[in-house]
């Protein structure tokens, strides 16, 4: 099927063609509520009072505002706005549920990565300062094995210890996770 752009507004050149497509694209989603004749109209009054005024955007709108050739051409881009509007709307549900799965997706292979890293230096201090500070033995995890994950969910509950003051939880998970990672 043929585009619609190159259909209308051949008597313009590119670059006013252009100008006015995307202009009436956007015109068009700011008054969506309103029908595609009310949109026509509205378009018309606000660009005669500019070009009387002296301020449109578009002085080259002059020669053709009045043109029929032109409103109907305007017409036909309006509807076929609207209609993208529209559908634009009904697939809102399934592009947004798309970019959920992709956001899932993007975590859970962070995730993975981070299983297959080894931890860095400074996360390493981090950790054994942690356990220093709490006085927990930094034998709990060994180190040599341990994975980027391993030492954040390591990291993770000595943390959130100071939030529940529950050692015995921590060194609990300290040990899961040294038993998750024999297995």
């Amino acid at each position: 099927m043929q585009s619609l752009k190159s259909r209308v507004f051949n008597y313009l050149t590119k670059r006013q063609k252009s100008d006015i497509l995307k202009y009436i694209s956007i015109y068009t989603g700011k008054n969506s509520q309103l029908s595609a004749q009310d949109i026509l109209e509205k378009f018309i009054d606000d660009e005669t009072y500019y070009l009387q005024t002296g301020s449109s955007r578009y002085a080259w709108l002059v020669d053709v505002v009045d043109n029929e050739d032109f409103q109907k051409d305007l017409l036909r881009v309006i509807k076929d706005n609207i209609f993208k509007i529209s559908q634009k709307e009904k697939n809102k549900v399934y592009t947004d549920k798309q970019k959920q799965y992709l956001k899932e997706q993007r975590a859970e292979q962070k995730h993975e990565s981070l299983a297959r890293c080894k931890p860095t230096e400074k996360q390493i201090s981090y950790y054994k300062k942690l356990c220093k500070t709490k006085n927990i033995p930094e034998g709990t995890i060994n180190l040599e094995k341990a994975s980027k994950l391993d030492l954040k969910n390591a990291i993770g509950s000595l943390l959130e210890e100071n939030k529940n003051e529950d050692k015995a939880k921590v060194l609990a998970d300290l040990k899961k996770l040294i038993q998750d990672k024999n297995l």
